[in-house]
């Protein structure tokens, strides 16, 4: 009975479940148009879709550091757009010469993608058509960091990217040449597990010093981990995980007890 209850209790302090996902998307799943514009990036399961929204960014030189120099501009939404066969394009118009995430032309381009209630730790993002380089840069969301008298800390449009790392948005990294071939894709780890993700051309975010004027990509898919929370007792009709824990223990300790009751009753008349 012992070992049962052991297993019992291992059981429930297992880790926080985690669930491998891949996220694509089609022209199909675009809907709106110019700033209004949205695609929704289907799941390889049953977890929460992704919506991506197109952000635009300017800045007034090359080599800004986005942690100590406020040359960048407010973020503003801009169109998204699915390509099949080629990927995401955040601002491309027929009037624009930029044809996917871009940091030319004193802007840059991020794509934000929302989760929902579902909390996903990325590892790996793939691109597709690219021209000149394709520097990258990742962020992530996290409300426990933010300054939350400045109101809804996850809104991006009207802030920078250096308000950003003041509301809680966390650097992933940047990552260098991502594709040299269509279809190539950046992995990466990371403890960070949010609903609101980050992709941009590439910025100065850590101490990486690249050129940072002629990237220039297509997203073509996301992968990484939903992350399943501890399951909540509605109402409280059901003990959670920490109570039912206190009431094997106290099962385990009633046990262990009588069986030395027992024990020593039987030495006493023997």
């Amino acid at each position: 009975m012992y070992k049962i209850y052991t297993l019992f209790l291992s059981a429930l302090l297992l880790p926080v479940s985690v669930q491998a996902t891949t996220w694509t998307s089609s022209s199909s799943n675009c809907s709106g148009s110019g700033s209004s514009s949205s695609c929704t990036f289907d799941s390889s399961d049953a977890s929460n879709n992704a919506l991506a929204t197109g952000y635009t960014s300017t800045k007034a030189s090359t080599g800004s550091t986005v942690a100590s120099d406020t040359t960048f501009g407010d973020f503003s939404r801009t169109k998204i757009q699915y390509y099949d066969g080629n990927g995401l394009s955040v601002g491309y118009s027929s009037s624009n010469s930029e044809h996917g995430l871009d940091n030319e032309n004193n802007s840059v381009d991020a794509a934000i993608f929302s989760f929902g209630s579902q909390l996903v730790s990325l590892n790996e993002i793939a691109i597709d058509w690219y021209s000149g380089d394709t520097d990258m840069t990742v962020m992530a969301y996290d409300p426990n960091v933010g300054n939350t008298s400045k109101g809804d800390t996850s809104t991006v449009a009207g802030r920078s990217f250096t308000d950003l790392l003041d509301y809680g948005w966390k650097r992933i990294g940047e990552f260098s040449n991502v594709s040299s071939n269509a279809g190539d894709k950046t992995s990466f780890t990371t403890t960070v597990a949010s609903s609101f993700w980050l992709v941009s051309a590439y910025v100065r975010t850590g101490t990486s010093t690249w050129t940072d004027t002629n990237d220039q990509f297509k997203i073509l898919s996301l992968s990484g981990s939903v992350v399943a929370p501890p399951p909540t007792a509605p109402n409280n009709q059901v003990p959670t995980p920490s109570s039912i824990v206190l009431i094997v223990l106290g099962i385990i300790g009633w046990r262990l007890s009588n069986q030395s009751s027992i024990v020593k009753r039987s030495t006493f008349i023997a």
